[in-house]
């Protein structure tokens, strides 16, 4: 399953600086222009093309700003690098695109796995629908492929994030060799059986109150201060990672599930992930 998550990640998640450019650079790269490269730039930590300070703590704005402009000055930062997209966009489709991971030759395991990946679009709303699908189909997911089919411990169904982009992921991993599963084929068709009956008919019986429920638990976790300046911290610094600086997010996804009605989960379902979608962006990758 890790293998599916690592392949998934290469299939869609965009380098944080240009591999190709990186490689030549290396291989021009000597003793003498290292040493140039040192002279030039005497404090290495401060030789990058931006600087980024998160100040975070018991302190007011005026002092957090002295703290800014003392750190910009010792690193000699420059200016900010402007954002740009770090997720691939997965082709539209209503035939997935498989991705196959081998296990290593000489590796002893016996399980295999198989991951979907639907993504669903970006900004607040879509998020919104993505949290409320994946807490519709998380227990039922794992009933029907963890519990009645004992597939194996590794089942899940939830949302992912990754850096302004929402996705549904399905994941079964599996080492059974019976009538029931041979291998990631099985895992995929069962994959496959349950977001073309269970999950349609788990959504029929979706109504206000249930919603209502589903929304109040997530908006408040998103509304939620972190009890320790490390909770704190995290979100902000995966901002800053990004380069996209959106600090308020939570707050907007929080008010945007509390906008939600039944009808936008139902049609976030079947515009992205069932099988006649007319945004349905799949992508597939299975380990064996």
């Amino acid at each position: 399953s890790s293998r599916c998550i690592e392949e998934l990640g290469v299939l869609t998640e965009r380098p944080k600086f240009p591999l190709i450019e990186a490689e030549n650079a290396l291989k021009k790269t000597n003793v003498e222009s290292l040493r140039k490269w040192l002279t030039e730039n005497a404090n290495v930590f401060g030789s990058v093309a931006a600087t980024d300070v998160l100040v975070e703590g018991n302190c007011d704005e005026t002092y957090a700003r002295r703290i800014e402009k003392s750190v910009r000055s010792g690193l000699s930062g420059g200016s900010t690098i402007p954002a740009e997209p770090s997720v691939l966009q997965v082709p539209l489709s209503t035939k997935v695109p498989i991705r196959y991971a081998a296990k290593p030759s000489a590796s002893d395991e016996v399980n295999y796995a198989a991951i979907y990946s639907y993504q669903t679009g970006s900004g607040s709303d879509v998020r919104a629908a993505t949290l409320v699908l994946s807490s519709v189909l998380e227990a039922p997911f794992y009933e029907a492929l963890r519990t009645k089919r004992q597939l194996g411990y590794v089942v899940q169904a939830a949302s992912r994030y990754r850096e302004g982009v929402s996705s549904m992921v399905f994941l079964a991993q599996s080492a059974k060799d019976d009538d029931v599963c041979r291998g990631p084929s099985d895992l995929v068709r069962y994959i496959d059986e349950f977001l073309d009956t269970e999950a349609p008919q788990l959504l029929d019986k979706l109504d206000a109150a249930q919603l209502a429920d589903i929304v109040d638990g997530l908006a408040r976790r998103l509304d939620e201060l972190p009890k320790a300046l490390g909770g704190a911290v995290a979100p902000h610094w995966d901002e800053i990672v990004s380069r996209r600086y959106d600090w308020d997010r939570r707050a907007r996804e929080a008010a945007a599930l509390r906008k939600l009605s039944v009808g936008d989960v139902r049609d976030l379902f079947y515009l992205s992930l069932a099988r006649t979608g007319a945004s349905r962006r799949p992508i597939l990758v299975v380990a064996d």
